[in-house]
């Protein structure tokens, strides 16, 4: 399956001057142009870049959310002195209105190329991170979190990270457990 992902990332890198039809494809590639240019280019322009990858995966709802991390939006607007805590009010209105909206986006989408999607923006939030671009980064996370409901299930080989190991080697390792079901991930504790 990873295979198959990168030789089409590759076979869409080779249509330089075609636009492609779906709209996973066109934000890989605009992520792709991103990674790119990290090495030249401002950080306005690489934002720019991050900011439409991310609507082309979620034209609907990217710039909601996305909005909900400015500091502008949360302005409560009404009369009268404001105070910090009607601010922080009115802020904490506006990013529940927005993650309920990005919260409705997979229900919108339904089940079709979810696993694509899902790495195209665990993709988006990797590459914002590396770039420093911090507002796209955590947009990208939530929506990639929403993949994050027990939709896959591990492989039987997956389960079994610890098999191989001795006593020994058990008792130097620390057990910490991770989102999957029934799964333990030994780490060394030097």
């Amino acid at each position: 399956e990873r295979l198959e992902t990168m030789l089409h990332r590759l076979q869409l890198r080779i249509q330089l001057y075609k636009t492609p039809e779906r709209q996973e494809d066109q934000a890989a590639m605009i992520i792709e142009q991103a990674r790119k240019s990290s090495e030249s280019g401002t950080v306005r322009m690489k934002r720019s870049l991050l900011v439409r990858a991310g609507q082309a995966l979620a034209p609907d709802a990217f710039l909601l959310v996305l909005d909900s991390e400015s500091e502008t939006k949360a302005a409560g607007g009404g009369k009268g002195v404001e105070t910090v805590i009607t601010q922080l009010a009115a802020k904490a209105r506006q990013f529940e209105k927005s993650v309920k909206k990005a919260a409705g986006h997979l229900k919108r989408l339904g089940d079709e190329n979810d696993r694509e999607r899902a790495q195209l923006w665990a993709d988006l939030a990797k590459t914002a991170r590396k770039q420093e671009v911090w507002d796209v980064c955590r947009v990208a996370c939530r929506f990639c979190l929403l993949y994050d409901d027990g939709r896959w299930k591990p492989a039987p080989t997956e389960l079994s990270i610890n098999e191989g190991l001795n006593k020994e080697e058990k008792k130097d390792t620390i057990e910490v457990p991770v989102a999957v079901e029934s799964t333990t991930v030994l780490y060394d504790k030097d």
